[in-house]
């Protein structure tokens, strides 16, 4: 909502985490923002909101696991797709 809280929804759902998220056959995750119901991981906003937040939690993903020569883990890409404006 206007003041960074989640907006209620029917489905109770503001996020998913790596036991129930859903993933495609090449082990991406997709997840749609939406006000209308979409197939697969789906999480509801409200229609009338001007802006959304993401926000993206990481754990386990300590400084150990980033050196000796490891790499950074791979951050989610984030595309619209479309928009009611």
């Amino acid at each position: 909502d206007q003041n960074g809280r989640p907006f209620d929804n029917p489905a109770h759902r503001f996020g998913y985490s790596n036991a129930d998220v859903l993933r495609d056959s090449d082990g991406a995750i997709r997840i749609a923002l939406s006000a209308d119901a979409q197939p697969g991981d789906w999480i509801p906003v409200s229609p009338d909101a001007k802006t959304i937040t993401l926000e993206l939690r990481l754990y386990d993903t300590t400084a150990a696991a980033i050196s000796g020569g490891r790499s950074a883990p791979e951050l989610p890409a984030i595309k619209r797709t479309g928009c009611r404006s």
